[in-house]
């Protein structure tokens, strides 16, 4: 009896005292530096191959899609730059990212954020870094708390150009 107590013991609670990591437990923002406003294009293009050009409209602005692969995460970045220089980039972040995760790494890197703004269970938060460069970051909970996007962009005057994030929320459909 005291044998098969101790056997289903084990076996019941063998799960209970298993590691459970979450799929991006081994990202590193150093992933994204790269693509920070400011950094050379020539530089992203030695390190991820085969960029999709999305549009190449006047004035020597790019829009370019690269795909991070990982074994546990893919997903896309996109850069837009001028004369070979990086003004700003979009990620759509996979939704199975932890937020506290996520977010902890970037307040590790840069500090603490500078605003932040919650509207319908879904965060903002928006560091101003030096080198006129913002770094915006997007989560949200429901059951659980997930990532949206990160954007950085130049704040930079000298160079006028319309940020990714602020041509998507324009283009997104009203009243739906």
């Amino acid at each position: 009896m005291q044998k098969t107590f101790i056997f289903l013991f084990l076996i019941l609670t063998h799960n209970t005292f298993s590691k459970v990591t979450p799929p991006n437990y081994n990202f590193s923002l150093k992933q994204l530096s790269i693509f920070f406003p400011g950094e050379k294009l020539s530089t992203v293009s030695k390190a991820y191959k085969n960029p999709i050009l999305l549009s190449d409209i006047g004035e020597d602005i790019l829009y370019q899609k690269y795909k991070i692969i990982h074994p546990n995460y893919t997903f896309n970045i996109y850069v837009q730059s001028k004369d070979g220089v990086i003004l700003d980039f979009f990620a759509k972040l996979p939704s199975y990212f932890t937020h506290n995760l996520f977010h902890q790494s970037i307040i590790n890197k840069f500090g603490k954020q500078n605003s932040f703004s919650n509207k319908d269970s879904t965060s903002i938060y928006k560091w101003k870094l030096k080198n006129n460069i913002e770094l915006i970051y997007s989560g949200a909970c429901t059951i659980t708390c997930f990532t949206i996007y990160i954007t950085a962009r130049s704040t930079d005057k000298k160079v006028e150009f319309t940020p990714m994030l602020d041509k998507l929320v324009e283009s997104e459909p009203r009243g739906l």
